[in-house]
């Protein structure tokens, strides 16, 4: 959610404030959570909040 967020307010100020073009889709990666990456997400989430 936090790149989907920060994605929206860029494309937001790039079209508004810099007039440019954006386009109307952007992928964002989708996170699959497994028993075997589970740590791995909760600890790059950790590191994100610091």
């Amino acid at each position: 959610p936090a790149e989907q967020g920060y994605n929206g307010v860029n494309r937001l100020f790039r079209k508004i404030f810099l007039d440019e073009d954006v386009p109307e889709i952007e992928y964002t990666p989708i996170d699959i959570v497994t028993k075997e990456n589970l740590d791995y997400l909760v600890d790059r989430k950790a590191r994100e909040v610091l």
